[in-house]
Protein backbone atom coordinates (compact mmCIF):
# COMPACT_ATOMS: atom_id res chain seq x y z
CA UNK A 1 0.00 0.00 0.00
CA UNK A 2 0.92 3.32 -0.71
CA UNK A 3 -1.49 5.20 1.71
CA UNK A 4 -4.18 5.50 3.83
CA UNK A 5 -6.66 8.62 4.08
CA UNK A 6 -8.75 7.95 6.99
CA UNK A 7 -12.05 10.88 8.20
CA UNK A 8 -13.51 10.79 10.96
CA UNK A 9 -17.15 11.83 11.05
CA UNK A 10 -18.00 15.23 12.56
CA UNK A 11 -21.36 15.79 13.59
CA UNK A 12 -24.13 13.36 12.84
CA UNK A 13 -26.46 15.96 9.96
CA UNK A 14 -29.47 13.41 10.18
CA UNK A 15 -30.34 9.92 11.75
CA UNK A 16 -30.59 8.81 8.12
CA UNK A 17 -27.59 9.56 7.48
CA UNK A 18 -25.39 6.90 7.63
CA UNK A 19 -22.62 7.46 5.50
CA UNK A 20 -21.93 10.70 8.45
CA UNK A 21 -21.52 8.33 11.09
CA UNK A 22 -18.71 6.16 9.35
CA UNK A 23 -15.26 6.85 9.05
CA UNK A 24 -14.25 7.70 5.47
CA UNK A 25 -11.50 5.59 4.34
CA UNK A 26 -9.30 5.62 0.75
CA UNK A 27 -6.15 3.62 0.22
CA UNK A 28 -3.95 3.53 -2.91
CA UNK A 29 -2.50 0.51 -3.80
CA UNK A 30 0.87 -0.05 -6.35
CA UNK A 31 -0.25 -2.79 -8.76
CA UNK A 32 2.33 -4.77 -10.92
CA UNK A 33 1.54 -4.34 -14.68
CA UNK A 34 2.93 -3.32 -17.80
CA UNK A 35 1.29 0.31 -18.21
CA UNK A 36 2.54 0.66 -21.86
CA UNK A 37 0.93 -2.68 -23.24
CA UNK A 38 -2.31 -2.42 -21.12
CA UNK A 39 -2.61 0.98 -22.70
CA UNK A 40 -2.07 -0.06 -26.05
CA UNK A 41 -4.59 -3.12 -26.12
CA UNK A 42 -6.80 -1.19 -24.31
CA UNK A 43 -6.78 1.80 -27.20
CA UNK A 44 -6.83 -1.04 -29.95
CA UNK A 45 -9.50 -3.13 -28.23
CA UNK A 46 -12.17 -0.22 -28.13
CA UNK A 47 -12.45 -2.04 -24.67
CA UNK A 48 -14.36 0.79 -22.75
CA UNK A 49 -17.26 0.59 -24.65
CA UNK A 50 -19.77 -0.59 -22.07
CA UNK A 51 -18.20 -3.80 -21.63
CA UNK A 52 -17.20 -5.72 -17.85
CA UNK A 53 -13.28 -6.37 -18.72
CA UNK A 54 -13.23 -8.87 -16.44
CA UNK A 55 -15.80 -10.63 -18.16
CA UNK A 56 -15.09 -10.36 -22.00
CA UNK A 57 -11.13 -10.81 -21.27
CA UNK A 58 -11.55 -13.54 -18.70
CA UNK A 59 -8.65 -15.19 -19.52
CA UNK A 60 -6.34 -12.64 -20.70
CA UNK A 61 -2.96 -12.07 -19.83
CA UNK A 62 -3.21 -8.41 -18.90
CA UNK A 63 -6.63 -8.48 -17.37
CA UNK A 64 -6.40 -11.04 -15.36
CA UNK A 65 -3.54 -10.36 -13.23
CA UNK A 66 -4.99 -6.96 -12.53
CA UNK A 67 -8.46 -8.84 -11.25
CA UNK A 68 -6.13 -10.67 -9.57
CA UNK A 69 -4.62 -7.96 -7.35
CA UNK A 70 -7.34 -6.32 -7.16
CA UNK A 71 -9.29 -9.20 -5.52
CA UNK A 72 -5.67 -9.10 -2.67
CA UNK A 73 -5.94 -5.32 -2.48
CA UNK A 74 -9.85 -5.58 -1.70
CA UNK A 75 -8.68 -7.96 1.65
CA UNK A 76 -5.83 -6.05 2.49
CA UNK A 77 -8.76 -2.69 2.56
CA UNK A 78 -11.42 -4.82 4.32
CA UNK A 79 -8.79 -6.23 6.99
CA UNK A 80 -6.95 -2.29 7.46
CA UNK A 81 -10.11 -0.18 7.96
CA UNK A 82 -13.09 -2.60 9.53
CA UNK A 83 -14.88 -3.27 6.53
CA UNK A 84 -17.69 -6.25 6.46
CA UNK A 85 -15.74 -9.15 4.92
CA UNK A 86 -17.31 -10.34 1.82
CA UNK A 87 -15.94 -13.62 0.75
CA UNK A 88 -18.34 -13.71 -2.35
CA UNK A 89 -17.75 -10.68 -4.45
CA UNK A 90 -19.64 -9.25 -7.81
CA UNK A 91 -17.17 -7.34 -9.56
CA UNK A 92 -17.83 -4.98 -13.04
CA UNK A 93 -14.46 -3.15 -14.72
CA UNK A 94 -14.85 -0.81 -17.21
CA UNK A 95 -12.37 1.49 -19.04
CA UNK A 96 -13.15 5.39 -19.15
CA UNK A 97 -10.71 7.58 -21.98
CA UNK A 98 -10.15 11.25 -21.49
CA UNK A 99 -9.42 13.28 -23.75
CA UNK A 100 -7.76 16.86 -23.99
CA UNK A 101 -10.51 19.17 -22.88
CA UNK A 102 -12.65 16.42 -20.68
CA UNK A 103 -12.94 15.41 -17.72
CA UNK A 104 -15.41 13.21 -15.27
CA UNK A 105 -18.08 15.07 -13.62
CA UNK A 106 -18.41 14.42 -9.70
CA UNK A 107 -20.69 11.44 -9.32
CA UNK A 108 -20.86 8.42 -6.86
CA UNK A 109 -21.03 4.62 -8.00
CA UNK A 110 -23.21 3.53 -5.73
CA UNK A 111 -26.01 5.42 -3.19
CA UNK A 112 -28.19 2.19 -2.40
CA UNK A 113 -28.58 -0.19 0.01
CA UNK A 114 -25.97 -2.39 -1.44
CA UNK A 115 -23.08 -0.19 -1.98
CA UNK A 116 -19.90 -1.69 -1.06
CA UNK A 117 -17.02 -0.72 -2.74
CA UNK A 118 -15.64 0.73 -5.52
CA UNK A 119 -11.85 1.24 -7.09
CA UNK A 120 -10.27 3.08 -9.67
CA UNK A 121 -7.00 1.65 -11.63
CA UNK A 122 -5.11 4.58 -13.55
CA UNK A 123 -3.42 2.66 -16.48
CA UNK A 124 -1.92 5.84 -18.63
CA UNK A 125 -2.17 9.09 -19.94
CA UNK A 126 0.05 12.38 -20.89
CA UNK A 127 -1.07 14.86 -18.17
CA UNK A 128 1.59 14.68 -15.12
CA UNK A 129 -1.04 17.06 -13.48
CA UNK A 130 -4.24 14.64 -13.92
CA UNK A 131 -5.79 14.26 -9.88
CA UNK A 132 -9.00 12.73 -8.89
CA UNK A 133 -10.98 14.62 -6.45
CA UNK A 134 -13.26 13.14 -3.45
CA UNK A 135 -15.29 14.77 -1.52
CA UNK A 136 -15.22 13.77 2.17
CA UNK A 137 -19.05 14.53 2.62
CA UNK A 138 -18.48 13.92 6.46
CA UNK A 139 -15.94 16.31 7.17
CA UNK A 140 -16.59 18.63 4.32
CA UNK A 141 -13.03 18.00 2.88
CA UNK A 142 -11.53 17.72 -0.21
CA UNK A 143 -8.95 14.60 -1.10
CA UNK A 144 -6.99 15.53 -4.65
CA UNK A 145 -4.83 12.26 -5.05
CA UNK A 146 -2.76 12.39 -7.80
CA UNK A 147 -3.12 9.70 -10.80
CA UNK A 148 -0.02 7.82 -10.79
CA UNK A 149 0.68 5.18 -13.92
CA UNK A 150 0.13 1.20 -12.04
CA UNK A 151 -1.64 2.89 -8.97
CA UNK A 152 -4.87 1.86 -8.11
CA UNK A 153 -7.81 3.34 -5.12
CA UNK A 154 -10.19 1.69 -3.13
CA UNK A 155 -12.75 3.83 -1.67
CA UNK A 156 -16.64 3.74 -0.55
CA UNK A 157 -18.94 3.03 -3.30
CA UNK A 158 -20.67 5.80 -2.04
CA UNK A 159 -17.86 8.13 -1.95
CA UNK A 160 -18.11 11.31 -4.30
CA UNK A 161 -15.64 12.19 -6.98
CA UNK A 162 -14.48 12.91 -10.24
CA UNK A 163 -11.26 14.51 -12.25
CA UNK A 164 -10.15 17.93 -12.75
CA UNK A 165 -9.32 18.78 -16.44
CA UNK A 166 -7.53 16.68 -18.44
CA UNK A 167 -4.63 18.27 -21.04
CA UNK A 168 -2.56 16.08 -22.73
CA UNK A 169 -2.12 15.20 -26.08
CA UNK A 170 -2.49 11.72 -25.52
CA UNK A 171 -5.95 9.86 -24.27
CA UNK A 172 -5.80 9.23 -20.59
CA UNK A 173 -7.37 5.81 -19.36
CA UNK A 174 -8.44 4.89 -16.25
CA UNK A 175 -10.38 1.40 -14.88
CA UNK A 176 -13.10 2.01 -13.23
CA UNK A 177 -14.15 -1.14 -10.72
CA UNK A 178 -17.39 -1.64 -8.34
CA UNK A 179 -17.58 -4.32 -6.12
CA UNK A 180 -20.76 -5.91 -4.43
CA UNK A 181 -21.29 -8.75 -2.22
CA UNK A 182 -22.58 -11.37 -3.99
CA UNK A 183 -25.29 -11.98 -1.58
CA UNK A 184 -27.27 -9.65 -2.95
CA UNK A 185 -26.61 -11.41 -6.35
CA UNK A 186 -30.80 -11.73 -6.57
CA UNK A 187 -31.07 -7.99 -5.50
CA UNK A 188 -29.06 -6.18 -8.47
CA UNK A 189 -30.15 -5.00 -12.14
CA UNK A 190 -27.63 -6.37 -14.75
CA UNK A 191 -26.27 -9.21 -12.55
CA UNK A 192 -25.12 -11.19 -15.64
CA UNK A 193 -22.78 -8.53 -16.46
CA UNK A 194 -20.70 -8.94 -13.41
CA UNK A 195 -17.95 -11.34 -12.81
CA UNK A 196 -18.42 -13.54 -10.14
CA UNK A 197 -16.11 -14.72 -7.83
Amino acid sequence: MISHHLYKPKDKLSPFALTFNEDTQICVYKLDFDANLLYEFLMNEEAYVDDNLFLTYSGHHLIDPIRNQLLTNISHYVRLTHTMVEKNLLLKCWCNVIREGERIEEHSHNLGPYAYLSSQIFVKGSDNNTTTKFTITNSKEELYVKDNSGEMIIFPAWLPHGTNVYNGPQPRIVLGVDIYPKRFYDEIENKDSFYSH
